[in-house]
């Protein structure tokens, strides 16, 4: 049995074409993005968008003391803003409006009360 030999070149492109399979694949997250940057992607403030991650809120990473989110943890803070729009609204029926119009010629037609000038 032979063993072949590799050149440092042949070996770090098999690396990296390994490692690239693997960020293909979603197994490698492609960044992590420091605070400064997702504020500035998304329009949040640095200040409550550091508070929240502390406040664990959203997931994030942290090197030293940086903080920094990858796009997946991104993705999940910005489903988790994110207001969902409400249910259609009811149909009122002409009735409803007719007795909301009559209740309120009535409430307009009634006499205010004035106090007496002291």
């Amino acid at each position: 049995m032979t063993a072949e030999q590799y050149t440092d070149e042949q070996v770090s492109a098999l690396l990296q074409a390994v490692v690239s399979g693997f960020r293909h694949a979603g197994a490698i997250e492609v960044a992590s993005y420091p605070l400064e940057k997702v504020a500035e992607l998304t329009g949040w403030s640095p200040v409550s968008l550091a508070r929240d991650c502390r406040s664990r809120k959203f997931t994030h990473t942290k090197y030293g003391n940086t903080l920094g989110m990858t796009p997946t943890m991104l993705a999940e803070a910005l489903k988790a803003a994110t207001v969902e729009k409400a249910g259609t609204l009811r149909a009122v029926a002409d009735d409803d409006l007719e007795a909301a119009r009559q209740a309120s010629l009535k409430a307009a037609g009634r006499a205010t009360r004035s106090r007496p000038a002291a």
